[in-house]
């Protein structure tokens, strides 16, 4: 599924629509081009219609926020183009936002 450029699927909906077509969704791959950004302290992608991704603890991760950080030192924006795998997990004190992306590919600028 391809969303229309500048906005994205409601992962929820999406994983309601598998389970009604009589299937187990698994997986969910994600491929998204957002700001990094920080949600009550924790790392997050933020997609240009506003919706948040909290991101997973993970060396791709720290890569993608040291590189965010020097990008921003040198005044270049961070937009950031991230595929991963979204699962149902919230961090502790995150329950509104019950996906977590886990980055497994990114590309900075």
């Amino acid at each position: 599924m391809t969303p229309e450029p500048g906005t994205s699927v409601d992962l929820a909906e999406l994983e309601r629509a598998v389970r009604d077509g009589g299937f187990t969704p698994r997986e969910l791959h994600v491929a998204a081009r957002g700001r990094l950004t920080e949600l009550d302290g924790a790392p997050a992608l933020e997609l240009p219609d506003g919706v948040l991704l909290l991101l997973a603890e993970n060396a791709r991760a720290t890569e993608l926020i040291h590189s965010r950080d020097q990008m921003v030192a040198e005044g270049a924006g961070p937009v950031v183009r991230v595929q991963g795998q979204a699962a149902r997990r919230s961090p502790e004190g995150h329950a509104g936002h019950p996906y977590t992306l886990t980055i497994h590919t990114f590309e900075v600028g």
